[in-house]
């Protein structure tokens, strides 16, 4: 009968010493940071992009009843 070869588990993976935890840890750290940075200005664009919605339509309802009031006055102009 042939033995099988012994099995030894999984390889060893090394433990990163503490100063590449600490590498590792300033990264992540820098990449949270970065990710809050870019929510924050994302929602900062979004709410100038909805400010600049409203002011276009505040605008165009202006420009609209305006345009209609002069309709109107040119009307009675030529009557």
């Amino acid at each position: 009968m042939i033995k099988p070869p012994c099995d030894k588990g999984a390889p060893k993976v090394e433990q990163p010493d503490a100063a590449d935890r600490t590498e590792v840890e300033k990264a992540q750290l820098a990449l949270d940071d970065l990710d809050t940075m870019h929510g924050q200005a994302t929602r900062r664009w979004d709410e100038e992009l909805q400010a600049l919605r409203t002011r276009c339509d505040d605008e165009r309802q202006a420009y609209e009843a305006q345009r209609k009031a002069l309709q109107e006055r040119l009307k009675k102009a030529r009557a």
